[in-house]
């Protein structure tokens, strides 16, 4: 396809229905809500791989320098500009779910802390009880996070800051 027919194309392409977008400001505003629709049909397909026994959760930058709301600052990266994403990753490298980081929410409610909640977040695929053991760094672990995920049939590992605040 040409560059001049895309251009043509590329005003009439839409993903979803912008009448059915929530307002900006409001709780149930979605910053992805343009691209929503593709994301899940990624997630759908990603969680059609098996899940291993061992998932290692973190964070990822996906290197981006154009325009964008979502676009975060990397000081300590190779790459400094890009969207941040958690994911978790079996031991074979294999991404099953994913998050987009979309900046502060309106709501400070976390029942588990900002990185507790990506945790839960991120394992809602998983099932309980079947011996999956997660791994993940000092930025996601507490104590109240641990206690929820074996409470939920999860073993988790994690380093520890002595410092950390509950939430």
């Amino acid at each position: 396809m040409s560059l001049d027919r895309f251009e043509a194309i590329h005003p009439c392409l839409h993903i979803n229905d912008n009448l059915q977008a929530k307002p900006r400001g409001t709780d149930a505003y979605d910053r992805l809500f343009k691209v929503r629709p593709i994301l899940d049909l990624l997630k759908e397909n990603m969680r059609k791989v098996a899940p291993e026994q061992c998932e290692s959760i973190d964070k990822q930058i996906i290197p981006f320098k154009g325009r964008s709301t979502l676009k975060q600052y990397f000081k300590s990266k190779p790459h400094k500009w890009g969207y941040k994403v958690f994911t978790p990753a079996s031991s074979s490298g294999i991404i099953q779910d994913f998050v987009i980081y979309e900046g502060k929410r309106t709501t400070s409610e976390h029942e588990f802390g900002i990185s507790g909640d990506v945790v839960i977040d991120l394992v809602q695929y998983l099932q309980p009880h079947v011996n999956h053991k997660l791994y993940f760094d000092n930025w996601f672990t507490s104590l109240l996070l641990v206690d929820e995920l074996k409470a939920r049939g999860f073993h988790s590992v994690g380093t520890v800051k002595v410092d950390r605040n509950e939430k």
